[in-house]
C-alpha cells in the first residue's frame, strides 16, 4: 500500500504543468483600429492567463509565457489553424520582449 501511495504522489509531481494555448478568448476592441498586437493579462478563462490578439490575426486566443516552442502546447479545441511558436509579439510598451506562444497560421486554413 505504501508503494502505491508513493507511485501516485510521483505521478502527480511529474505531471505536465505547461498550460495549453489556443482556446478562444475575448478582448473588447470595439472602435479600435488595430495596428499591433493586443493582450489582456490576466485572462481568467485562459490556462496561461494571457488572451492575445496578435497583429495580423483576426482572432484572439489564449496564450502563455514561454521559453521555447516546446512550451506552446495547443489545446484540443485550439482555434489556431497552424502551429504555435514562442515569439515576442510586442516591440514597444510594458510587454516588449516578453515571450509568448503565438499562432503561426498555415496556408491551408479552413
Amino acid at each position: 500500500m505504501r508503494s502505491l501511495w508513493f507511485s501516485a504522489l510521483l505521478l502527480v509531481a511529474c505531471s505536465d504543468s505547461t498550460p495549453h494555448v489556443g482556446n478562444y478568448c475575448y478582448i473588447d476592441l470595439t472602435g479600435v483600429l488595430l495596428v499591433q498586437s493586443v493582450a489582456s493579462i490576466p485572462a481568467e478563462d485562459c490556462e496561461g492567463d494571457i488572451c492575445l490578439k496578435a497583429s495580423g490575426d483576426d482572432r484572439s486566443m489564449c496564450s502563455a509565457d514561454c521559453e521555447s516552442d516546446a512550451d506552446c502546447i495547443a489545446h484540443e479545441s485550439s482555434t489556431c489553424f497552424g502551429q504555435f511558436v514562442c515569439d515576442t509579439p510586442f516591440d514597444v510598451g510594458d510587454l516588449a520582449g516578453r515571450q509568448m506562444c503565438v499562432c503561426v497560421a498555415s496556408s491551408s486554413s479552413p
